[in-house]
């Protein structure tokens, strides 16, 4: 018997956000894969896309400073990416340290 591969199914929220550990898009961010975000923007991967986790939403520049990836929040930025309002204060925080 043949088995199909099937696509993992990503979870998606009531508010159109990802839960973040199901998405490679969040896992390049966050681990620096700098090819791997250039290729999803060059092959129109859409800017802003929301990750929720532990309740609450992020953006991807804000799980890249977590991880102290500034090369990534550069390139992010580059394409467009934003962070949430309630992220904020936390980014100010980070860059003030980065400083």
């Amino acid at each position: 018997m043949a088995y199909k591969t099937v696509e993992p199914m990503v979870n998606k929220l009531s508010d159109d956000s990802i839960y973040f550990g199901d998405s490679p898009l969040w896992t390049a961010a966050t681990s620096n894969d700098l090819d791997y975000i250039h290729n999803h923007f060059k092959n129109g991967g859409k800017p802003n896309q929301r990750f929720n986790g532990f309740g609450t939403n992020h953006s991807l520049i804000m799980g890249a400073v977590r991880n102290g990836n500034w090369d990534m929040v550069d390139a992010l930025k580059g394409y467009g990416e934003t962070i949430l309002p309630e992220e904020q204060e936390e980014y100010d925080l980070e860059l003030s340290r980065r400083k």
